[in-house]
């Protein structure tokens, strides 16, 4: 089997490049698979291709910005698609079995040509103190939304959370000895987004 990444940028949106290639460095910041000193600095390289085009889509009406843009999402793609190179270099070095090499791609977030990732969460949730869950998503969006519940079989009764323009956040007062189903919505300008599917954490 020999792996190829597929990123499909060219169909893709600026806001969902912004998502994704948020999540991709997410997956790829200090992932012992892929700590070669190239790879790591690529990544750093997208992460701040990334910030440039949020920056120049957030920026105010001129003559210029849709050219910044323009330009700064072409940044993007190339550095993308570099750094897809060099994993894929990686992910099918010799000597690794199939199922090593499916592995490897799990752990970049991407997706390969004829192999779709299952869905994962772009969102953690931890109880880090008595009645107190932290949660985190991915950066790259404009804002976040929150909301959590104490049915985790059908999710009724959700209550919402304080948005937030930070990408984490802390639930406090919650009860204590129990489970409870927490979602969260990445709230990105001009496109609609949908609620990510819940994860179940005990709270202690």
């Amino acid at each position: 089997m020999v792996i190829i990444i597929v990123l499909d940028l060219n169909d893709k949106s600026n806001a969902v490049v912004l998502l994704e290639g948020g999540y991709y460095v997410t997956c790829l910041t200090n992932n012992p698979n892929f700590d070669a000193e190239d790879i790591v600095a690529l990544v750093l390289v997208v992460k701040g291709s990334l910030t440039a085009l949020l920056n120049a889509c957030n920026a105010a009406v001129s003559e210029t910005k849709q050219t910044t843009i323009d330009s700064c999402r072409y940044a993007v793609d190339r550095h993308l698609n570099n750094l897809a190179g060099k994993l894929e270099g990686v992910i099918n070095a010799p000597g690794l079995s199939d199922e090593e090499r499916l592995e490897l791609l799990s752990s970049t977030g991407m997706n390969a040509k004829n192999h779709t990732q299952p869905q994962k969460h772009k969102f953690t949730a931890k109880c880090v103190a008595v009645g107190k869950v932290h949660l985190t998503a991915q950066g790259m969006a404009n804002a976040h939304e929150w909301q959590y519940t104490k049915d985790t079989i059908n999710f009724t009764n959700r209550i919402a959370a304080k948005s937030t323009t930070t990408s984490y956040t802390d639930i406090e007062g919650l009860s204590s000895k129990i489970e409870y189903a927490f979602f969260h919505k990445a709230i990105i300008a001009k496109v609609d987004t949908d609620w990510e599917a819940p994860i179940i954490e005990y709270v202690k």
